[in-house]
C-alpha cells in the first residue's frame, strides 16, 4: 500500500528489476505486472468494496513522478 495514498486502497506495483524507462520492461515483466494488477483489483474489490479504479504510470520528468523506478499506481 502506498505510504502517502491519494485515496483509500492506493497501491503501487513495482517490477522486481530496477527499471527507469517503461520501454525497458521485458514481455515477461509486463505480463507479471498485468497479472498482479488483476489480482490486486480483485482483492481491493473484495476487501475495500471498491467500485472504480484509476490505473496508470507517471513516465518522464515532467509527469509528476517522484520515484526513479517504473511503477504503476492503482
Amino acid at each position: 500500500v502506498n505510504l502517502f495514498p491519494y485515496n483509500p486502497g492506493h497501491i503501487i506495483i513495482f517490477p522486481k528489476r530496477h527499471i527507469i524507462n517503461y520501454l525497458e520492461l521485458t514481455e515477461e515483466e509486463s505480463l507479471d505486472i498485468h497479472r498482479l494488477t488483476q489480482k490486486t483489483m480483485r482483492i481491493l474489490e473484495e476487501e475495500w468494496r471498491v467500485q472504480g479504479f484509476n490505473i496508470g504510470y507517471n513516465l518522464g520528468k515532467n509527469s509528476g513522478g517522484s520515484i526513479p523506478h517504473i511503477h504503476e499506481h492503482i
